[in-house]
């Protein structure tokens, strides 16, 4: 979520949770890193805080903490657990989700930009955390909802999960969260490969449409899509930056000397809008970018 919506969403929590004597957990994803501590002391200074270090990334200003198990033992039951960027407990077999599970409280809340990415099993899958049981089980989710509204497109089911979900969801767009800030704005810049990019494009290309259709007359269509997804994920990433090619030997070498039309116009943008910064007076600290 944005930093806005955080802040916002941070402060009438403390203060909800301060009211009624209780404890606020947050489970928040490192990458909003090392603003998180300036951000807790100016929107509620009497809450204390405490940061859980992750030991695969022991980076920055985290706290270590005692063993997670342990951690989630202390939690009192009275106590309210955000779980922020919620979307990273969608697969319910992973790891994360089956931690976030565990803990024993009473009040629970899910803050997420994308609650729904890729299926409607990842809606159950938080829907388990928030209110277990309240889906049912995962195979009768996908019984009764996911497979009849996926594959059947069932409306009269997708209108009695939407339903069900409803008094559980609330959704705010960004021009009800924040007012202030200016209508989206798109530029669509076309671009051309360049050389390098045009020729492994092709070698990749064609050695993939030879493997689609073998494994298509020897597996069917149905039992033959993996491939044919990655032989589209690889056309794409020489799109982006060949670089990102898993290859080896000589291929890789063809890969990384190939350069990427993409990166080096996005280079040419951002050295213009530097300058124009800078003959503006301001001072550019920092660039954020985002792949999409």
């Amino acid at each position: 979520m944005g930093h806005a919506q955080y802040v916002q969403a941070r402060r009438r929590r403390a203060l909800a949770t301060r009211a009624r004597g209780g404890v606020c957990v947050e489970v928040a994803a490192l990458d909003l890193g090392h603003d998180l501590p300036t951000m807790h002391r100016a929107i509620t200074p009497k809450t204390r805080i405490v940061f859980v270090a992750n030991p695969n990334n022991p980076t920055g200003t985290w706290l270590p903490a005692a063993p997670f198990e342990a951690f989630i033992a202390s939690v009192p039951e009275d106590t309210l657990v955000v779980l922020d960027e919620a979307q990273y407990i969608k697969n319910p077999r992973s790891k994360m989700a089956q931690a976030a599970c565990k803990l024993d409280a009473r009040n629970r809340l899910c803050l997420s930009g994308t609650p729904i990415e890729n299926h409607l099993g990842e809606l159950w899958s938080l829907m388990n955390f928030l209110v277990p049981g309240f889906l049912g089980t995962e195979d009768a989710f996908n019984k009764r909802f996911r497979t009849p509204i996926e594959k059947d497109g069932d409306m009269e089911r997708n209108a009695v999960l939407k339903s069900r979900v409803a008094p559980l969801i609330l959704r705010r767009t960004k021009d009800q969260v924040a007012k202030e800030l200016p209508p989206k704005t798109e530029l669509v810049h076309l671009i051309e490969l360049n050389t390098g990019q045009k020729d492994l494009y092709e070698t990749v290309r064609a050695t993939m449409d030879k493997r689609v259709r073998e494994a298509i007359a020897a597996r069917g269509l149905n039992q033959s899509r993996i491939v044919f997804l990655e032989a589209l994920l690889k056309l794409r990433q020489i799109c982006c930056d060949p670089r990102l090619l898993k290859l080896e030997g000589e291929s890789k070498f063809e890969a990384d000397t190939a350069g990427s039309g993409k990166l080096d116009y996005l280079f040419e943008l951002l050295e213009k809008a530097i300058d124009r910064c800078r003959d503006a007076g301001n001072v550019v600290h920092q660039v954020v970018l985002k792949n999409s």
